[in-house]
């Protein structure tokens, strides 16, 4: 019984290429040196949301120091962003 795998590319895929700069500019910091940056995306799903930022908050937890001291927390509530103006 054959598998249902594509025999051909899928319209639509991502190539190579594109995965592997999605990959490499992820955010995947496990620690930042003192006096340095870190910098990366986070992706959200909202597929299927008509008004993702709608009530949402974005929470920021589990910042910690190198012995495992939580630093800080933060909420963020993404209802403001609504009404911010559109790039042209």
């Amino acid at each position: 019984m054959p598998l249902p795998i594509p025999r051909k590319p899928v319209k639509g895929t991502v190539s190579q290429k594109q995965m592997d700069e999605i990959e490499s500019s992820q955010f995947v910091a496990r620690a930042v040196e003192p006096h340095n940056t870190q910098s990366g995306f986070l992706f959200f799903d909202v597929g299927g949301i008509s008004q993702p930022l709608a009530g949402a908050n974005m929470d920021i937890t589990g910042v910690a120091d190198a012995k495992g001291t939580e630093l800080l927390f933060f909420e963020i509530a993404m209802d403001k962003y609504l009404n911010a103006p559109k790039n042209p």
